[in-house]
């Protein structure tokens, strides 16, 4: 089975969290043993009154304990992200054997009120589609990859097929995903969402001009002389004194606009250093397919990496974290360092904001590729979908992907000359799953994904569906109203000249069924004779006799068998009209007496 060779890594990656376990455990106990030899060593040297010894003893078991706690800390950053990759592997293995709904990221937030499918085809949600795809990734990744499922960015079949490219490329880098994916999930709660770290980044300082940078050098350097020769007796005391108390009144200058520059770098080191180490992964590898390569070349900006750039600017925000330590305000007063990373702060924004969405962009693309690389290279039965210049869909072996190891294969066939298929079968028999079937995969060829299909070939149509209608009480909205209003925005996209897709699921069923037929066959024609392909399910068996008057209309059907007194269903499509029916052996089980 596919999930095996995640075990096999799963397996791994817990014998390495019980060596690091041990690691960290070790130099926890000889950072403890260090302390207590400091303050033994240090107790001695007074007692003795030594305090020659006692600065040796201090200096030499500092510098051991910082030691102890710089690998301390290493193999502590390590575990956590052997962990993340952990649950990276885990992750997958549960997407291969069907267990996605486990999932904690359903992306409901993204769902948008009026659109044309996005609630019929299960797009977000506890059990949607995004939940089956999405990984642990940046903010921007996450919107990307909701816009993509929408089909909310402007399509380009180049670009599509530069993305199926890439895609391909992904799908041999179990290593490089599963880090990736890692990464975004050891920093998850460090990452701010993208807009507000754009807006930071890109905020302006305020611009020194190169006397001023020279002038705070001059000063902070002649502060430091001073003190020097003060100290050897050269120059009187008072003249270090006055530089530090002229140095102390610079530093209220513009003091708010600097203090609002650091407090909002500052507070964002933990982000900062999330993106840079994504940053780290992705540009330090070489790629084949145009789009990674041309994303990677974009990340680099006067000659220098956005992971180097980027690793200045955290640089720069750990020291400004540092602000109000003591010996820092110290410092400060000496060297007015204030200036001088406000300097260096100001130089970087100049320098690389204005890449700043271009690297928030870029990072969010690799990580939408990524989950659809695992499509195909974890999953049975899927492909790259092909692109027509022609209004048509063309699938064989095509199942639903979010019915893992269950989904029953079909076709479809739908071209200039059988432009419309009508379903018809008794209940549960499989209409409504078929319909959602066409309309998922149709929504990953578009977002450049794989399909799941051993044959995909499609035209770029707009989605339109109207399956799922409910009463909405504080509209004041009947489920029949709500029907005709996804009815009316289909009809208003053919009006307008869009290539549409319609799935239309048990038509007009919340009216009588004289409206319901005369309606649904009036809407059928108009759409018909429109620029669109699409389907319909229907209950409504008199419908079928459309094929004879229509050529475009093709009928198809689902049916069910009885086997042992018991209701059995293939899901396999058939042509022709359904000749089953079970609505009374569904109400004979329900307890009514027929």
């Amino acid at each position: 089975m596919e999930y095996q060779k995640y075990d096999k890594r799963i397996n791994a990656y817990e014998k390495l969290i019980g060596k690091l376990d041990k690691t960290v455990s070790i130099f926890s106990r000889i950072r403890l043993i260090i302390f207590l030899m400091l303050i033994l060593g240090g107790i001695l040297c007074f007692i003795k009154k030594q305090p020659t010894l006692f600065v040796i003893n201090l200096l030499i078991f500092t510098v051991l304990f910082c030691v102890a706690v710089y690998f301390h800390n290493k193999y502590l950053n390590k575990r956590q992200e052997v962990l993340a990759l952990k649950e990276i592997n885990e992750i997958n293995k549960k997407r291969i054997q069907g267990d996605f709904k486990e999932f904690k990221d359903l992306g409901t937030e993204f769902m948008k009120e009026g659109h044309p499918y996005e609630s019929d085809l299960d797009i977000f949600g506890k059990g949607s589609l995004y939940q089956f795809l999405v990984m642990p990734m940046t903010p921007k990744g996450r919107e990307r990859l909701s816009r993509a499922l929408k089909d909310e960015e402007e399509f380009d079949v180049k670009y599509i097929l530069k993305k199926q490219e890439a895609v391909k490329e992904l799908s041999k880098t179990t290593v490089f995903r599963e880090r990736l994916h890692g990464k975004s999930l050891v920093y998850n709660d460090k990452l701010i969402g993208y807009k507000k770290l754009i807006d930071i980044i890109t905020s302006p300082c305020e611009n020194l001009v190169s006397f001023g940078k020279v002038l705070i050098s001059v000063i902070s350097g002649a502060t430091v002389v001073s003190i020097i020769l003060a100290a050897f007796k050269v120059i009187p005391y008072f003249i270090p004194e006055i530089l530090i108390i002229l140095n102390v009144i610079i530093l209220q200058l513009n003091k708010k606009e600097r203090l609002e520059a650091f407090h909002l770098v500052g507070e964002q080191n933990k982000s900062l250093y999330a993106y840079k180490e994504i940053l780290r992964l992705i540009e330090r590898r070489n790629y084949s397919s145009e789009l990674l390569k041309e994303t990677k070349e974009s990340l680099t900006k006067n000659n220098k990496s956005s992971y180097k750039s980027m690793n200045e600017l955290y640089n720069i925000a750990e020291k400004l974290k540092n602000r109000q330590n003591g010996f820092y305000i110290i410092l400060n007063m000496i060297f007015l360092l204030d200036y001088h990373y406000y300097i260096k702060l100001n130089d970087w924004k100049k320098s690389y904001s204005e890449n700043i969405e271009v690297i928030i962009e870029s990072i969010a693309l690799f990580e939408e590729l990524s989950c659809y690389s695992m499509l195909l290279k974890d999953m049975k039965g899927y492909t790259i979908p092909q692109f027509s210049n022609n209004r048509e869909i063309d699938a064989q072996n095509i199942a639903h992907p979010l019915l893992v190891n269950k989904g029953i294969s079909n076709y479809i066939t739908l071209n200039n000359n059988e432009r419309m298929w009508m379903i018809t079968g008794s209940n549960m028999s499989g209409k409504s799953t078929y319909l959602r079937t066409i309309g998922i995969n149709l929504v990953l060829a578009y977002a450049g994904a794989p399909v799941r299909s051993s044959k995909f070939i499609c035209n770029k149509m707009n989605i339109y569906t109207c399956m799922r209608t409910g009463d909405d009480l504080e509209k004041s909205i009947s489920s029949f109203y709500a029907e005709i209003l996804k009815v009316k925005r289909i009809v208003s996209a053919t009006n307008n000249k869009e290539r549409v897709f319609f799935l239309l699921d048990e038509i007009f069923k919340g009216t009588n069924s004289k409206d319901r037929h005369k309606g649904a066959e009036i809407l059928i024609n108009q759409l018909i004779n429109k620029d669109t392909l699409g389907l319909v399910s229907t209950h409504d068996l008199e419908l079928g006799d459309m094929e004879n008057e229509n050529s475009f209309i093709r009928n198809y059907n689902f049916r069910e068998y009885f086997e042992n007194n018991e209701i059995n269903f293939d899901y396999k499509l058939r042509k022709g009209v359904s000749e089953t029916q079970n609505a009374l052996y569904l109400m004979k089980l329900a307890g009514i007496e027929i």
